[in-house]
């Protein structure tokens, strides 16, 4: 599959958020946004995905306008994993992560063993499967971060969309966030959009970035080559160092933030 943005722009009112952007990301390729808070991160995932409607330009899927596709044909391709604010619902995480498969199921019907085990397998993917029988309700941020990861693989997309999906982990769950990412990239083919304030796991896992500024400019390539020193100080107004390091024969990139101005 390739989900392709052209010329996208939008504002609220009369103060633009998004200027004439174009990007694309095709099967099997991970691709970063990073940008300073209210900068328009978020504002950029709802438009792309149709919760927002373009002011200009538009988002195909394989070529196809998406405004020309249903709902359920956009939904069939796309997983949307929004931030983790916590809920006061009292599911079940399995009963959660089971709402990833109402894509295939009609108005009235039951999920089947079928799709029980999906999303078993989703959660087991993401390494929470002991949490299955837990409510949502009783869990860490974290923790529920994760089930709703889970829960968007359940519905088996070509396309994931992370909305700072380390948000309130620790290092262990951020580091399985970004191999899970990276396996489902690398060997299911999965192609994944993630929006993350961390520099170093965009350079850990992306093929592609997307820069946000606050004057509404932006930058866009190849990951290595567009997440750089004066791009960071640009899009943070923070001083950083970008370095390699190197263990077990294999090359790490290490961002560190010197000084703010």
């Amino acid at each position: 599959m390739k989900f392709e943005v052209k010329s996208g722009k939008f504002g609220y009112g009369k103060e633009p958020v998004i200027q004439d952007i174009s990007f694309d990301v095709e099967d099997g390729q991970v691709l970063a946004i990073l940008g300073s808070n209210g900068v328009g991160k978020t504002t950029l995932l709802k438009c792309m995905m149709g919760l927002l409607n373009w002011h200009e330009g538009h988002t195909e899927i394989d070529g196809i306008p998406m405004r020309e596709m249903s709902s359920r044909e956009i939904w069939k391709k796309i997983a949307y994993v929004p931030q983790s604010k916590g809920t006061a619902l009292s599911y079940r995480a399995l009963d959660m992560v089971l709402m990833g498969c109402s894509a295939s199921l009609g108005l009235f019907e039951q999920p089947t063993e079928q799709e029980i085990e999906t999303a078993r397998k989703a959660m087991e993917e993401v390494g929470i499967l002991h949490l299955q029988e837990k409510q949502c309700s009783r869990m860490s941020g974290g923790e529920l971060q994760m089930v709703l990861i889970a829960r968007a693989l359940a519905s088996k997309p070509k396309l994931l969309v992370l909305d700072e999906p380390e948000s309130n982990l620790d290092f262990k769950n951020q580091l399985m966030i970004l191999e899970t990412v990276t396996r489902l990239a690398r060997k299911q083919g999965i192609a994944s959009i993630v929006n993350t304030h961390y520099p170093a796991h965009a350079l850990k896992i992306a093929d592609k970035a997307l820069i946000l500024y606050r004057d509404r400019n932006h930058s866009y390539g190849p990951a290595e080559k567009t997440i750089t020193e004066g791009n960071m100080a640009r899009a943070f107004s923070v001083d950083v160092k970008i370095g390699d390091f190197y263990y077990d024969d294999q090359c790490y990139k290490s961002v560190i933030p010197i000084r703010a101005f």
